[in-house]
């Protein structure tokens, strides 16, 4: 579905690319032809783009995805949690003698998250999925011209109201291949900390406890196979990044008028919000928020043309119940 999601994106970006050229002083007659010159109907191929991507799921009940108020008060002792302790088993330092102590560092938080989301998968309890995108205004880069055009893109995405009415439910037993990683027994592939920008793990308070991972920038990751082992790609390890294959075969369709010198997906900020339980340490709620910077360089008859705007997309996963 994103798949799709992204092919549509990349080709209302190639055609805003051909507005933005009409800004020129000069005026420039474009036809959409394919290699033996006969006319493109564009009609036929937005609409394929936007009919795909009515994705999907999940909970219109965002509540638990927004943590409670940062208290730091220590865990209640009562909550004694002998397997807490087992989530610190390959990063010792991050589990003191008190069992009730929660990680720190960005091994022993990436070890915990791991944990908890392999055996949930492994679990495979009902859960609520909503996915849905954006286009945030903030990060159009495609000029003034451009710019006002992206409405037509943000017709192809499917918005969070809309999937708030439609939610993806599944019930207990059901294979969990549409959570990351896709099609795959784990939640977590990731080994190196060393790809973790930030992270925390804070006591809410309450019984609960909020682990947050953001990870470091990666240029064009492809996804990992279907029951991988292991990524070269750390935003592979964790998300869904798309397949560019796709994509070319949209720049392919506009090659009689647009040279594209490079297309570039630049997943930046992926973030992945972890509620649980801090003595069953089992997951309450999952949110991946995943922005992808979509930057074109190329050429419309003869002007070149540079630019990039951004996709975000979020998956949340709520009502989960083992």
């Amino acid at each position: 579905m994103k798949k799709t999601v992204l092919r549509v994106l990349c080709l209302a970006l190639t055609v805003i690319m051909l507005f933005a050229c009409a800004s020129c002083t000069q005026t420039i007659l474009v036809r959409f032809v394919d290699k033996d010159g006969n006319d493109l109907d564009l009609s036929a191929i937005a609409p394929a783009g936007s009919s795909a991507v009515t994705p999907a799921p999940a909970a219109d009940t965002t509540p638990a995805a927004t943590p409670a108020a940062d208290t730091t008060a220590a865990p209640s002792s009562d909550a004694a949690p002998a397997d807490s302790a087992a989530t610190a088993d390959t990063t010792p330092a991050a589990a003191p003698a008190d069992t009730g102590a929660l990680p720190t560092d960005n091994a022993g938080i990436l070890t915990l998250y791991t944990k908890l989301v392999d055996e949930m998968k492994a679990a495979k309890p009902a859960y609520k999925k909503v996915e849905y995108q954006t286009l945030p205004e903030e990060h159009r880069n495609l000029g003034t011209v451009a710019n006002a055009v992206m409405g037509i893109a943000e017709g192809m995405i499917t918005s969070k109201e809309k999937a708030e009415a439609d939610p993806s439910i599944h019930n207990q037993g059901d294979d969990p291949n549409n959570i990351p990683i896709k099609d795959n027994a784990k939640g977590c592939l990731l080994t190196d900390a060393g790809k973790i920008k930030t992270a925390s793990c804070k006591d809410n308070g309450d019984g609960t406890a909020t682990l947050v991972i953001t990870l470091v920038d990666e240029d064009n990751p492809k996804p990992v196979d279907a029951g991988a082992t292991s990524s070269q790609y750390h935003t592979s390890a964790m998300f869904f990044p798309m397949d560019q294959a796709g994509i070319d075969n949209i720049v392919e369709k506009f090659k009689a008028v647009v040279t594209m010198n490079s297309l570039t997906l630049t997943y930046t900020e992926c973030t992945v919000t972890c509620v649980f339980d801090t003595a069953s340490q089992k997951i309450k709620t999952l949110t991946y928020v995943e922005p992808v910077d979509i930057k074109v360089d190329g050429k419309a008859v003869f002007i070149p043309i540079n630019g990039s705007a951004r996709l975000v997309d979020t998956m949340e996963i709520t009502g989960i119940a083992y």
